[in-house]
Parts: C-alpha cells; structure tokens; sequence
C-alpha cells in the first residue's frame, strides 16, 4: 500500500489496482469523534480487503438472478472500512462520510467500458449502482459510505430488441446506467410511445437530481411512480406544465417536448450556454412551437437530434421508447 499527499490536501492511498483518494475532512470528522485523551497515540487504518472469490461469486450470482442481466466482474470485490485504533485497542470506526472520498478501479480491458460501473453490493445480494466515469483505464467514482465496491460490467438484453436493432447501443448503454428499464423483466418495447412522465423520469435519473420541490399540478397525483421525479424536475427548471395547474403526465410526448426537455438538462449537465442563433436546416422549423424553437436549434447544431423523412423534424410527432433512448445516450456521452 502507497499513501501519499496530494496538492489537494488529502490522502492518496494506492495499493494494486485500487485507489482512495482520502480527503483531511474526513480524517477530522473521524479524529473529532474521540475524546482529547483518545486522539493521543491513535493509529488510523484503513483496510481496502478482497472478500473471498467464493463470497463474492454468491453476491453476484444473487445480483444477476435478479436484474436478468449478464454480470462481468473486474479484479476482485473490496471492502473498504476506516478507522481509529487507540492505544488500548478501542475502535472508532466510520462508516459514512459528509465529505465523499474518490474511489478509483482500474478496470479489465477486456471489458465493455461503456456497460461498465462501480456497485456497492449490499449483504443480501442487491447490487446498487455508484456509477463513476472510465478515466485513462480507470472506473473513477465518490462514494459517501464503506462496505464492498466492484467493478462490473452490466450486459442486459431485451428479448424485442435484436443486435441489429438501430438503438440497442444506446438501450443497452442506458440500461447499464440504470436509467432505463424494460417493460418487465424480459421486454424494453422499443417502438412504444413515451409518456411525458417516462420521460422526465428518465431524464431525473440521468441527472442524478435529488432535490425535491413542490408540484402545484392537480393531475400529478400524490403517490403517483412519478410524482417525485415531476416535483424533482420541477424545481431544476426541466419541466413546465402544458399549463400552470396541469402536467399532462400519461399523454405520449410529443418530438418539440422532449427536445425541449432535454437541453434544458443538457444547460444543466454540462454547465454551458446554448447557441439559440444558427436557424436549422429543418424544413419544417416553422411549424415548431416557439417556445420550443431555440432548444431544437442548438440541439440541431450539437448534432443531437436528426430529422425524419426528407431533413423534417416533425416537432408533434409521437416519440418512441428506442427514439428517447437514443436521444438521452447522445447527450450523456
């Protein structure tokens, strides 16, 4: 194990394949847990240790079962755990943080980057996901909480979408992200409609946003699947209603919406201004909604969108479960 101070004032610790990546906060939220007499001739430790092969194939066995999904692990699964041992053999120990830590995997090449993230595998089997971005090699994530971590790689397959369906990257690509699920464990539906309450669902889960605000529309109702998501998407400024009382939540989104939608989480996620300027070479543009007008523009400019038969947009046309998909993955990438 190398540890090393950084130009960031925290602790860097390697050892293999794995890096954490320790911030001096959490060495004080973890020292200020002691009495003035404890923090005298203590010894921190942090332990990063492979949980047995046999341990670990029973949690990812109990994982794939449940998600239906192919399940590639990278390495090893470790658990991470921080603590303070006093000079009389007292642990204090810290299992969650305020400040996260970053974790880094170095990740088999041999597995599909873009299908691949960093899990926190809870004891009975549920494999929840941290997420991370692939860096020169690396699975690079924060995490607020020890326990076990792994790199996996998270093939799910749809039985109604073939490989040479033309948005199964982008189903699959999601899919891993846990952005999007099937119909049921075995169906995406790829050429079904998506409601405005899908949608912005989806778009939540894109954003990891958490923060709820209030909905004042009467027809999302309390309890609803969707009703955090609207009243999250709400107050990040993604969504207005199609008036100030109504969200409409089960009509089928219309071309112009989900654009619409979907730069206004782009502002969002990519911290940028859009270029509203550059008339699109749609020939229909003057059949879009004006108050959809400058997202179809810019997305049009980034390339994010692309026209139907004979370079139209058709902003009132129906979009598909495959076309949003689709849509969603290029703006993540």
């Amino acid at each position: 194990m190398q540890p090393s101070c950084s130009d960031h004032n925290q602790l860097v610790i390697q050892t293999g394949p794995y890096t954490l990546e320790v911030p001096a906060e959490l060495l004080k939220q973890l020292a200020d847990k002691l009495s003035a007499e404890d923090k005298q001739n203590n010894t921190i430790e942090l332990i990063m240790t492979p949980i047995p092969e046999s341990d670990a194939n029973n949690l990812l066995a109990i994982g794939q079962s449940s998600t239906h999904a192919q399940i590639k692990i990278s390495g090893k699964v470790i658990n991470f755990s921080l603590s303070i041992v006093g000079k009389d053999g007292k642990v204090t120990s810290l299992s969650s943080f305020d400040k996260p830590m970053t974790i880094r995997f170095k990740v088999d090449p041999s597995l599909n980057s873009k299908l691949t993230g960093i899990y926190y595998l809870v004891d009975n089997g549920t494999l929840e996901y941290v997420g991370g971005t692939f860096i020169n090699g690396e699975m690079v994530a924060k995490i607020h909480h020890f326990s076990k971590y792994a790199v996996l790689e998270f093939k799910k397959s749809f039985t109604d979408v073939k490989s040479t369906h033309w948005a199964v990257d982008a189903i699959e690509q999601l899919a891993a992200m846990h952005i999007i699920d099937g119909t049921n464990a075995a169906m995406f539906e790829p050429e079904r409609t998506i409601t405005r309450a899908e949608f912005t669902a989806m778009l939540v889960k894109a954003l990891n946003l958490t923060s709820v605000g209030e909905s004042k529309f009467t027809d999302v109702s309390k309890g609803a699947w969707y009703e955090e998501a609207v009243s999250i998407a709400v107050k990040a400024g993604i969504i207005n209603g199609t008036s100030t009382t109504t969200f409409d939540p089960d009509a089928r989104i219309k071309r112009e919406e989900m654009v619409t939608m979907m730069m206004r989480a782009y502002v969002i996620l990519k911290d940028v201004k859009l270029n509203e300027n550059t008339a699109s070479s749609f020939t229909d543009e003057s059949a879009v909604a004006a108050w959809a007008l400058d997202s179809v523009r810019a997305a049009a400019a980034l390339h994010l969108i692309n026209g139907r038969d004979a370079n139209q947009f058709v902003p009132s046309g129906i979009t598909s479960r495959a076309e949003a998909a689709a849509l969603l993955n290029r703006v993540l990438q």
